[in-house]
Parts: structure tokens; C-alpha cells; sequence
């Protein structure tokens, strides 16, 4: 029996061997463990070259983008203006227009209320312009430097008083200027030269207007027009006297013509200044023996007239703080007299 089994012994050997040979990895292969314990099999022989287990799933190259999202793109701002049409217009355009919604629109915000003397303000508030003046014999004249259309034009401008019923008011007053001077010499204040629609205070219910061309300083005052009772048929009282008024003013070589809410009031001649630099527009407000006024305005808006297929770029101020001229009131001869 022995020898029967070493006769068989060489056979058996090299079955063995065979099956261990079988069991082992093949050549040159190498055994790596990822870092999530699961094995990661490269084949190579250069251990130094195996780049590290990937801890992600890439995105497979031929996997094409979502098309249903698109590139981002720059968010535009919303206005609740629209964008000026590029159509020219043959019979006018508008050369200026603020509806005082933006507070750094160009017109002066002033606070002098720190004071005794001179004390007043204007600034924005809410969509509209304000003034308030906080003693007597006090006048404030303020612009947004910007030239008026050398053709005629138009001015249109909403206001009214802000009386506080049980106040003390007498000749309060707030006007809209035109041909107004733009002072080259800088050592001297804008607005010294004027021309001005005029609007007096003298009751809840009765309120006078006129026009007024001022060449600096008291006593220089030309009276355009005498002053007039403003009717409540063609203006705009309310219950305190401080209803919104439309003011309109049309401006040509020769001319000058007021409406109030589209009632025409006035049309007189007077040649247009050509030679005294005054070109700018803006806003008034006084007080005279009362400490108190207040004005407010909702827009402002000037129209080149007489063009003829061609665009006008709209104009803005050419500072952002605009300019305003302060005094004692200087208007006194000017005022209605006792019998008007």
C-alpha cells in the first residue's frame, strides 16, 4: 500500500501546487484599499504612479448640461419711469422733468434751522420739494443749475401752501422763477436777476399772484403785472387754502403767458434777456412779518417748444446739490398796497 501511494506522490505535488498558483493574483498586479475600505485595482506595476481613490462620482463627460437653465445673466433695475422714446417730436419735447421722487435729483437740500436768524429748509420728502421757513422777512431762491432751451419754452409746476389751521400767516408767499441769472462771477450768488411768478398768501381764501422781474437788490423790482385776486372758479383753494395749483408759464423772444390749471390769466410782452446770462429756473419761498411759511411742490417740468424733427437730450443738473441764495426780504415795494 505504501508503495502504491508514493507512485501516486508526484502526481499529487504537482495538483496541489496547480491549485495554489490558481488562487493567486495575477502578475504585476497591485492591492489598494480606498478610503472607503472598498478595493480599488490598478493595473500597474509602478506603485508610484497610482493616483489616489476619488472620493467623488464624476459627471460622465458624454452627460450634456440641463438645457432648461439659463446662463445668469445681469438683473435689470426696475423703474416706474419709462425710458424716453426715440421718436423726435415735430411740436416739442421735454428739456427738463423731476417729479422730486429721487432725492439726488439736483435740487438743494439746505438745513438752517439751527438759527435764529434766516431760519429755514428745504428738502424732499415723499415724492415732492419742500420749503419751510422759520422766520420773518426771510427768502430762500434755489435751483438745479440747469439751463433753460434757448427757443421758447414752457414751464409747468404743481405747488401749494402748507397752512396748519390756527397759524398766523400774512403775505407768506412762494413763486416759480424764470430767465433766471447764472452768475459767472463766483464771489457772487446765482439768481441775483429774475424773472418770477409771484404767489401771495392773504387768507385761507384769498390768494394774489403776479409777475415780477427783480435786477438785484431792493428797489430794482419791475412789476410785469399788477397784482390780481386769484378766483376760485380757475384756482384750486380746498378747506385751508392748500390745494395743488398747476402753474404753466410759456416763454418766447417776445412774450410771456401764464395759466393756472390750464386757464390762460395773462399774455403780456416782454422781450426775452439775452445778454445778462440769465438762463436758469427755480424756486421761491418767503415769509414776510410772520415767522412761519411752507410751500411744497410735486413736479417740475420745462418744454422746449418749436422744434421741428430734431431730439433734445433731456437735461440734468450739472452738480448734485444744485444752488440757493438766502436773504432778508427785499420785495417789500413790491407788495399789494393797502387798497388792493
Amino acid at each position: 500500500m505504501v508503495g502504491k501511494v508514493r507512485a501516486f506522490l508526484p502526481y499529487i505535488l504537482v495538483a496541489m501546487v496547480s491549485v495554489f498558483l490558481f488562487l493567486l493574483p495575477a502578475a504585476g498586479s497591485v492591492l489598494i484599499e480606498s478610503n472607503n475600505f472598498l478595493p480599488y485595482i490598478v493595473k500597474s506595476s509602478n506603485t508610484s504612479s497610482v493616483p489616489p481613490p476619488s472620493t467623488s462620482t464624476p459627471r460622465p463627460n458624454n452627460t450634456p448640461a440641463p438645457s432648461n437653465t439659463p446662463a445668469p445673466s445681469n438683473t435689470p433695475t426696475l423703474s416706474s419711469s419709462p425710458a424716453p422714446s426715440s421718436t423726435p417730436s415735430t411740436t416739442s419735447t421735454h428739456h427738463y422733468f423731476d417729479d422730486f421722487s429721487d432725492p439726488n435729483s439736483g435740487w438743494p437740500i439746505v438745513d438752517n434751522t439751527h438759527v435764529s436768524n434766516d431760519c429755514f429748509r428745504w428738502y424732499y420728502d415723499q415724492g415732492t420739494y419742500n420749503s419751510d421757513i422759520c422766520d420773518d422777512r426771510t427768502d430762500v431762491k434755489v435751483s438745479p443749475l440747469v439751463r433753460l432751451p434757448e427757443n421758447s419754452y414752457e414751464i409747468e409746476v404743481e405747488g401749494r401752501f402748507n397752512y396748519v389751521p390756527g397759524e398766523i400767516w400774512w403775505w407768506n408767499s412762494y413763486g416759480i422763477l424764470f430767465d433766471a441769472k447764472d452768475e459767472p462771477d463766483p464771489t457772487k450768488p446765482d439768481l441775483g436777476d429774475y424773472y418770477m411768478i409771484w404767489v401771495l398768501w392773504e387768507g385761507a381764501d384769498v390768494h394774489k399772484w403776479k409777475i415780477l422781474r427783480d435786477l438785484t437788490g431792493p428797489g430794482n423790482q419791475i412789476d410785469i403785472t399788477e397784482w390780481e385776486i386769484l378766483k376760485a372758479d380757475k384756482y384750486n383753494y380746498g378747506s385751508n387754502g392748500s390745494d395743488f395749483n398747476t402753474w404753466k408759464i410759456v416763454r418766447t423772444a417776445d412774450s410771456i403767458s401764464v395759466f393756472v390749471n390750464d386757464s390762460h390769466l395773462v399774455t403780456v410782452n416782454d422781450k426775452r434777456p439775452t445778454t445778462n446770462f440769465q438762463y436758469l429756473f427755480g424756486l421761491y419761498s418767503a415769509t414776510y412779518e410772520t415767522g412761519i411759511s411752507r410751500a411744497i411742490f410735486d413736479s417740475y417740468k420745462v418744454v422746449e417748444l418749436e422744434i421741428a424733427s430734431m431730439e433734445v437730450e433731456q437735461q440734468r443738473p450739472r452738480s448734485n446739490g444744485g444752488t440757493y441764495s438766502v436773504g432778508s426780504f427785499d420785495l417789500e415795494a413790491s407788495l399789494p398796497k393797502v387798497q388792493d
